[in-house]
């Protein structure tokens, strides 16, 4: 019953856009790119991606108070995404942003995409009492399903635009603007 449901396809896809800065920048591609960008080590690289994660912790409580204030989940989930996806161009084009602000800005990403679970909010108003639990597992395997897929395909992004470089350890290395491309393909998600 859950999986004739349109409107639960798209919430589905929904979410899983808007969880890819979590899936496919804060846990994958996001510490080779800050260290490629700021000559840093890993675990440096690895701190500036975990205020995505505690942006949103911070953001998904409090975008509560703007659906309350706006009185549209909707209008909610599409104000995160399009604030979020502009923070992601920016960090698209990081040569006058500091590592400092570099953090600052991938918590905000984090706070924005906090609005990611409205989609929950939205499939339980919208399905009758007995599918409830079930509109969320199929919601949350779908946003599971695209963080699986897209994590590859920016692979593939960075591997099309690579420069055919590779370190003393055989590990490709690609040059900024590969990292860009595939970036700014998580910007264009966001957007959709």
């Amino acid at each position: 019953a859950i999986a004739r449901m349109p409107q639960i396809w798209l919430l589905g896809v929904i979410g899983g856009f808007l969880y890819l800065p979590i899936t496919a920048f804060a846990e994958l591609w996001g510490v080779p790119y800050l260290m490629k960008i700021y000559s840093i080590d890993n675990q440096e690289a690895s701190k500036a991606t975990v205020m995505v994660f505690i942006g949103m912790a911070v953001g998904a409580p409090l975008f509560s108070f703007v659906a309350h204030f706006i009185k549209s989940y909707k209008n909610t989930i599409f104000i995160g995404a399009i604030i979020a996806a502009l923070l992601f161009v920016a960090i698209c084009f990081p040569s006058h942003i500091s590592y400092s602000q570099m953090c600052i800005i991938l918590f905000c990403i984090g706070f924005f995409i906090g609005a990611e679970l409205f989609v929950f909010t939205i499939a339980r108003n919208i399905t009758s009492d007995i599918y409830n639990a079930t509109a969320m597992g199929f919601i949350n395997g779908l946003i599971s399903f695209i963080g699986f897929v897209f994590q590859p395909f920016l692979g593939r992004i960075l591997d099309f635009f690579w420069n055919g470089e590779i370190a003393e350890n055989g590990v490709r290395i690609y040059s900024l603007a590969s990292y860009q491309y595939a970036i700014f393909a998580i910007a264009s998600t966001l957007v959709i």
